[in-house]
């Protein structure tokens, strides 16, 4: 947090006690902070484990009910695409001087 430095009028039998407050509150702040990141290191592999459990879960639950996940369908999607751009090579009429022709050409000429 940003500190801020505010002078406060505060009367002479106030101070102590207001100091010590101070102090015991950073103590407790940095003892906050470490609990913090030792709970971090202690929850990051439970996490990574349930995220992996879910997703294998999720995976069993799609194949069970028949209905494609989302990479298959995009897999799928790349296929049909593949497919279509080859029949309509297929579908397209030769054009002269082309690839297919030119075996053709070369025949008739010689």
């Amino acid at each position: 947090m940003a500190e801020k430095n505010i002078e406060l009028k505060v009367p002479d039998y106030l101070r102590e006690p207001l100091e010590a407050a101070q102090a015991r509150l950073a103590v407790f702040e940095k003892e906050l902070e470490k609990r913090l990141k030792d709970l971090a290191r202690e929850w990051a592999p439970l996490a990574d484990r349930l995220l992996k459990e879910l997703a294998g879960l999720r995976a069993r639950v799609v194949g069970a009910m028949g209905i494609a996940s989302r990479d298959q369908l995009d897999e799928m999607s790349k296929d049909l695409a593949r497919l279509a751009r080859q029949l309509d090579r297929a579908a397209k009429p030769a054009k002269p001087g082309s690839a297919r022709n030119g075996a053709k050409k070369a025949t008739l000429e010689a």
